[in-house]
């Protein structure tokens, strides 16, 4: 709910009093009401107890912040009641008495699966997987999207992801939810770990 001008604010709580005095108020003005009032104690409370709780450091040990607060709220209220003319209480007793609307139930929508990308130049290649402690090499399509000396990379998508993987081991490099991304990583790890790599490579050879 926007904030409402000072002048504007004055001149609906006078309207609220009057029609909540006749007993004729209506859902607008009391959940507006209720609104503006709330603010009225956030402000007193900003403007008057914090700052005079802080300057009460010394005798921390000695108050009992739950009951000075109350008395401030209370306070606060009687303030209110004066400046406003709302009774706190009856208009509380005409909020309880609105109809309850039903909460509204958002209906879960299913994203839309986004369309993927097609490969220009689609490959026959292998990757190697483990199933139960075994190592296994399985055919997929992809693309080549690299090479770093002399060692090829292509790119495939697993139905989530799109993964890097090098031609020599079929080995996962990177995966991405991104073609670009993915071809991206892949490579900053390639070059900044190349030495390691030929070790994986000698490792797998």
């Amino acid at each position: 709910m926007k904030t409402a001008t000072k002048r504007v604010r004055k001149k609906f709580l006078a309207r609220a009093a009057k029609l909540l005095a006749k007993g004729k108020i209506s859902r607008f003005y009391i959940l507006r009401a209720k609104n503006e009032i709330g603010l009225m104690f956030d402000r007193s409370y900003l403007n008057i107890f914090r700052p005079w709780w802080y300057d009460q450091f010394d005798r921390w040990s000695e108050l009992n912040f739950r009951e000075e607060h109350e008395k401030f709220f209370e306070n606060a209220a009687v303030e209110i009641e004066k400046e406003t003319r709302i009774s706190l209480e009856s208009l509380q007793e005409a909020y309880n008495r609105l109809p309850k609307r039903p909460e509204r139930v958002r209906k879960y929508r299913e994203p839309k699966p986004q369309p993927i990308r097609k490969l220009k130049n689609p490959e026959e290649f292998k990757i190697r997987v483990h199933e139960n402690g075994v190592k296994k090499f399985l055919s997929v399509i992809g693309e080549k999207v690299f090479v770093i000396r002399d060692y090829d990379f292509f790119i495939r998508h697993d139905g989530t992801f799109w993964v890097v993987s090098d031609v020599k081991t079929g080995g996962a490099v990177s995966k991405s939810w991104s073609y670009k991304d993915a071809v991206a990583e892949a490579k900053k790890r390639i070059e900044e770990n190349f030495d390691q790599y030929l070790k994986i490579l000698e490792k797998h050879g």
